[in-house]
């Protein structure tokens, strides 16, 4: 029964940060909320902390499997599950915009992925999930949950995200995403996510929890005043290493990911369960985030040009982008169910 408790907490907590991602993304993407640039900085954590949590995921469920080689079923199993929902989607988003399907130009959208500005991210994020057998069994056999190890393997991983930065070429894709091979510095953050699994981290103290929560608070905090007060530090340092404003980007996903995984497991051990209501919405939008990922931008657009400039409906389309999607997945679920059985 321990083990089964356990895995409901993971999931609670993975679905919390996978929560405050996806809203980062509808944050960034919603025109209504007419924020200025340097505001939406503080939302930029949101794509690598996204890839952080695929990382756990991934490397938890190549575990439950007991992975000893690579795993082509488990790849091909993963990539079959989005790619569906990929191709659902982009039926949707090319009607939606253009009204008819030509058949050579849908294949050609397929292949670059450019239904929609938001779908760049499945171009690395595919990579991602076709290599992390390679990055799991490396973990697992070589760094074992040993510290100078594991620093020598996030050197590593950094070394090659800095050489597939500047040394490799994808495709330019509709929403400016990462067109570098495996997404670039992304591979960075997801083997970061796969490295953090594999420690099995739990603060068993209260006290301990309560401390490490109120350091995190002050330096997420403290980084987002950096962010506000400092928007052009990022612009100078990171053409070092990555492209433009990666460096402020991983850095910050992590530090506010440390601090998500700490409230949630101070709140989820040691407070009283009813708070813990304050935390299921956006559990459920984690739950249902590729689902909010995929039609958010054709929600946002549709109530942009039926609102225009009308700024006093702007939660009204927030609640769109999040609700309608969950909606429709859970709708689409129930037809499928009754139509295999």
């Amino acid at each position: 029964m321990e083990n089964t408790k356990h895995h409901v907490q993971r999931k609670g907590w993975i679905d919390f940060i996978k929560g405050i991602s996806i809203i980062g993304v509808i944050i960034l993407h919603t025109q209504a909320l007419n924020l200025g640039e340097n505001t939406k900085l503080i939302a930029f954590y949101c794509v690598h902390l996204f890839v952080l949590i695929g990382g756990i995921n991934l490397y938890n469920s190549m575990e439950r499997r007991n992975i000893t080689s690579f795993d082509y079923k488990f790849v091909l199993g993963n990539l079959k599950k989005i790619l569906i929902q990929y191709l659902i989607a982009s039926i949707v988003c090319i009607m939606y915009y253009k009204h008819f399907i030509d058949i050579k130009s849908f294949i050609k959208t397929l292949i670059y992925f450019t239904a929609s500005p938001q779908l760049y991210f499945l171009v690395f994020y595919c990579q991602l999930i076709a290599l992390s057998p390679i990055i799991y069994l490396a973990i697992k056999k070589f760094v074992s949950r040993n510290v100078i190890l594991s620093l020598i393997f996030i050197v590593i991983l950094l070394i090659i995200a800095i050489i597939l930065t500047h040394y490799t070429f994808v495709f330019e894709t509709v929403g400016g995403g990462e067109k570098f091979l495996f997404g670039g510095s992304y591979i960075l953050t997801f083997g970061l996510g796969m490295l953090f699994s594999s420690f099995k981290i739990e603060i068993k103290s209260k006290g301990k929890n309560f401390i490490l929560l109120m350091i995190l608070f002050v330096c997420t905090t403290g980084y987002v005043y950096f962010i506000l007060n400092y928007p052009l530090f990022h612009k100078v340092s990171s053409e070092l290493f990555f492209t433009e404003q990666d460096i402020l980007r991983i850095s910050y996903a992590i530090i506010l990911f440390l601090f998500l995984f700490v409230l949630y497991n101070y709140f989820n051990n040691y407070v009283s369960k009813k708070f813990m209501m304050i935390f299921k919405p956006i559990e459920l939008f984690g739950k249902y985030s590729m689902s909010i990922f995929l039609y958010h931008w054709i929600i946002n657009d549709f109530f942009n040009k039926m609102f225009i400039q009308n700024h006093r409906v702007v939660l009204l389309i927030l609640l769109a982008e999040l609700c309608l999607p969950i909606i429709l997945k859970v709708i689409y679920d129930r037809i499928r169910l009754r139509l295999i059985s």
